[in-house]
């Protein structure tokens, strides 16, 4: 099975400082997605892994689940397959006699939106224009500062010269 290696070359489009865009393999960017990765392989998460969860939504059939004409009947869940499990987004059961009297079932738009981009079904999102005349350097600038006051207050806090607490 695939682990997320592609994940660099997948968002290079949408993150600065990653491969592709000229910056250095060393940068913060790449450094994150390689965490993303490492994260995403201890977990076991692979990209036929995620597919798959994005089929069981997408090709999934309320009629597999439960049958009705002039009453519902919700199969038992005992018998649904894990895959037809996956699709369900919640179960409500009636206060009194404990059956269940809605099923809902996970939204297969968002997901056969996501299965059809993966695939270049669709052509890729844009991003809004940028009407600040922000680069991403810039963006990369402010996150460092940001990392960087956090680091400070924490290090202050560890000597206990903390924030002083509001009055």
């Amino acid at each position: 099975m695939r682990t997320l290696t592609k994940l660099g070359a997948a968002m290079s489009d949408r993150f600065p400082g990653l491969p592709g865009d000229g910056v250095s393999a060393r940068s913060p960017g790449r450094r994150h997605v390689e965490d993303i990765e490492d994260r995403a392989a201890r977990l076991g998460i692979t990209i036929e892994r995620v597919l798959q969860e994005y089929a069981n939504i997408a090709f999934a059939r309320i009629t597999d689940i439960v049958e009705w004409d002039v009453t519902i009947r919700v199969n038992a869940s005992s018998a649904l397959t894990p895959q037809q499990v996956a699709a369900i987004a919640e179960v409500v059961a009636s206060a009194g006699d404990k059956k269940p009297y809605r099923i809902k079932m996970h939204d297969k738009k968002p997901v056969l939106d996501a299965i059809a981009r993966y695939l270049g079904m669709f052509p890729k999102l844009k991003t809004a224009p940028n009407i600040d005349g922000l680069t991403p350097e810039d963006a990369e600038r402010a996150r460092q500062f940001i990392i960087a006051e956090f680091d400070r207050i924490a290090a202050e806090a560890a000597q206990g010269r903390g924030c002083p607490q509001p009055g």
